[in-house]
């Protein structure tokens, strides 16, 4: 006999309303922050009877801006969300209280949310026991993908981190004399920057604050309205002495260090990252600095002992590299990393899940380190 193919429990009108929803919810990009990214529907027999996307920490949450929208017609109508709907009060009331309420007989979400607040009692469990059906994993992966650093926060209690890194063909980022600007061009600087603005953090050790003095903002007007720009994070020992251009952005400045004597100067904030047995920082405390402070993924742009340390630790998720057509050709050059001593091919640091771009004749190729 033959075997039916497995019917799927979502409908075409389900799923291409979901991925809708997802659309809308990724235009709130950097808006939301520390919250993810949301979008739901109000409908019945297939029509759309209202919207709803949480537009900023504080405001209504989707579901809640849905129901609001739909002006009383919410009686026996299905909601659809792309996040599990929150358990717990927060800035806002339980968004499961407000469907309760407002007589949905139906509801569809596409991924649990890993926060510890609403896996205390999850959605289904709450809104089953008010006799609303509950069914979901509609467009999981998409949704998931869609608040990458918040899911790996809240499951991970430690921000997403991305090292980026340009690069000559041979692997160096600057002469030996340090000159290091402007290896790749245009279009892979423009994609930095893309990256950039979907980062909470971008970090950089001393050395290349001091040896470089970048401006680490974000350029070619990516940064949408309302959109907060990433924090800028250095970390390091060196007394500084003059003014850097990260401090003439406006942005919010971090000064992570174990050396207390370390002056503030113009920072922001300055973390005091306590001596740990073997030379280095703390990653472990670092890590868990960022995550109290919201900062959920962390773009790691130099230099060279500073990626060396990160990959060490093991604690890079993603590693993105920006290759120029370019041969140094010179032994004393600076490799973007120097990792310790490996005997054996299989022992190599590797990336998994690799993607590659063209950019004019520069390559973009980013891959995993910890997913």
């Amino acid at each position: 006999m033959t075997k039916q193919p497995m019917q799927s429990k979502f409908s075409f009108f389900e799923t291409e309303l979901m991925a809708t929803l997802l659309e809308k919810a990724q235009e709130y990009q950097g808006k939301t922050h520390p919250n993810p990214l949301v979008a739901a529907a109000i409908y019945k027999d297939n029509t759309i009877i209202s919207y709803g996307v949480h537009k900023k920490k504080g405001s209504h949450h989707a579901e809640v801006e849905a129901i609001l929208s739909a002006k009383g017609e919410t009686h026996g109508a299905s909601l659809m969300v792309t996040l599990e709907p929150c358990t717990h009060t927060g800035a806002t009331p339980p968004c499961v209280e407000a469907i309760i309420n407002a007589g949905i007989k139906d509801v569809i979400y596409a991924c649990d949310d890993p926060n510890e607040q609403v896996r205390k009692q999850g959605a289904q469990e709450i809104l089953e026991a008010h006799g609303i059906t509950v069914r979901s994993g509609l467009l999981a992966e998409d949704a998931i993908n869609l608040n990458q650093a918040y899911m790996y926060a809240k499951r991970n209690k430690r921000p997403y981190i991305h090292l980026k890194a340009g690069m000559s063909l041979d692997g160096k980022i600057a002469l030996a004399s340090g000159e290091s600007c402007y290896i790749t061009n245009e279009a892979s600087r423009k994609k930095v920057h893309e990256i950039r603005a979907g980062v909470d953090a971008i970090a950089i050790g001393m050395g290349t604050l001091v040896a470089d003095n970048p401006k680490l903002t974000v350029r070619y007007n990516l940064l949408k309205d309302q959109q907060k720009a990433p924090k800028i994070i250095v970390i390091g020992q060196q007394f500084l002495d003059k003014e850097y251009e990260i401090f003439k952005s406006g942005y919010e400045t971090i000064l992570a260090t174990s050396n207390e004597s370390t002056i503030k100067n113009q920072f922001s904030d300055v973390w005091c990252i306590p001596d740990q047995e073997n030379p280095g920082i703390n990653w472990d405390y670092f890590l868990n600095k960022c995550y109290e402070n919201d900062i959920y993924s962390v773009l790691i742009e130099g230099g060279r002992n500073l990626f060396s340390d990160v990959l060490t630790a093991g604690i890079v998720n993603q590693c993105s590299f920006f290759i120029a057509p370019k041969l140094f050709g010179q032994e004393d050059a600076i490799s973007v990393v120097t990792l310790a001593p490996v005997h054996h091919l299989a022992d190599v640091l590797s990336l998994t899940n690799i993607k590659s771009e063209q950019l004019d004749d520069n390559i973009y190729i980013t891959g995993f380190c910890n997913e």
